[in-house]
């Protein structure tokens, strides 16, 4: 036998509405103290306070019992019997000791089972009328979205119609894209050849080019060798003609050299009135000086002031081995043991 029976239970209203707060009074009926098991076991009084959702927990020795409840809105309930049985756990609602309802007969159970047969009738009824709105609105819906599927396909149609066209469109840009790019592959062909005849005939104008600048070198380096031999002439020819002056020079002073002692014979009987010749003696003198086996040592002078002069020409050496020609205070000729120089430009008469 268990000690106690932990008792559960839950106290509602009328209304099937939790008694939050409601207090239970439960004790012990017909008996005094007892014993059990080591214990002993006194007759009392217990209350226990519903939690918020009315429920209740006790544990209890089994046996009878006496229950008060006492709601918070002032409600009591009469005094209610019960009995705890002699097990681990029990629910407060199948202990309690309730008188069971008075009987029904026949005719009243059979008015009873009617009314209850009238009311799932209805209940049943209600539920396929709803079911059938339910359904008609489905069915409405299903038009609706068929209606909606064919608007869907004449659209698709007319978007294939559509793209049909667009597609033989395609084809006819394409046809015309093709001939365009035959015609210009024929227009490159034309222009490629065209460039190749262009390229062959620049190469031709850079050929002959090539040929009259040779042509014109050749040209101009005969004009050089031309205007050479004409210098080389030239320089030869006015060479002569001043060797030739030169050898007339030397005549004159041969004549001058010879007409030295007759000068002298003059000066030698004259008196005052033979001063010139005296002069010209004296001048003759200067020049037998510079005689020498009838060739002429001109030495000194400057360009300034030559040691011969002849009209606006005057016969200069102003260094060693050195015989150069002025005419009019210019040197137009030089002479040197190296060679000879010409100054100025050589006119041919």
């Amino acid at each position: 036998m268990p000690d106690t029976c932990a008792v559960t239970g839950s106290i509602r209203d009328i209304g099937f509405q939790p008694e939050e707060g409601a207090i239970v009074r439960i004790s012990s009926v017909g008996r005094t103290a007892t014993r059990q098991a080591d214990s002993l076991i006194l007759p009392d009084v217990i209350e226990i306070t519903t939690d918020a959702s009315g429920d209740l927990a006790q544990n209890l020795v089994p046996g009878p019992y006496r229950m008060e409840v006492y709601a918070q809105d002032g409600a009591n309930s009469t005094p209610i019997k019960l009995t705890v049985p002699d097990a681990t756990t029990a629910i407060l609602a199948q202990i309690i000791n309730l008188p069971l309802p008075p009987s029904l007969n026949a005719a009243e159970q059979a008015v009873l089972d009617a009314q209850a047969a009238r009311d799932a009738a209805n209940a049943d009824a209600a539920a396929t009328a709803a079911d059938r709105v339910v359904t008609g609105q489905d069915a409405t819906a299903t038009a609706a979205d068929r209606v909606q599927t064919g608007l869907d396909a004449t659209a698709t149609a007319a978007d294939r119609v559509a793209t049909g066209e667009d597609a033989a469109q395609t084809a006819l840009d394409a046809q015309s894209t093709a001939a365009d790019r035959t015609q210009t592959g024929q227009d490159s062909a034309d222009a490629t050849t065209q460039a190749g005849i262009a390229t062959t005939k620049a190469g031709e104008a850079n050929t002959s080019a090539q040929t009259a600048t040779t042509q014109a070198g050749i040209a101009t380096t005969k004009a050089g060798e031309a205007s050479t031999s004409a210098l080389q002439a030239e320089t030869f020819a006015a060479g002569s003609e001043l060797r030739g002056a030169v050898g007339n020079l030397s005549a004159v002073l041969g004549q001058v050299a010879g007409q030295i002692p007759a000068l002298e014979g003059k000066v030698a009987g004259a008196d005052g009135a033979a001063e010139p010749g005296l002069l010209a003696l004296m001048w003759a003198g200067q020049i037998s000086k510079q005689v020498n086996g009838g060739q002429a040592v001109l030495k000194g002078g400057t360009l300034a002031d030559p040691a011969l002069r002849i009209g606006s020409a005057g016969i200069y050496s102003s260094a060693t081995d050195t015989l150069s020609v002025a005419i009019a205070g210019v040197e137009v000729v030089r002479f040197t043991a190296s060679g000879l120089t010409i100054f100025g430009t050589i006119t041919e008469a």
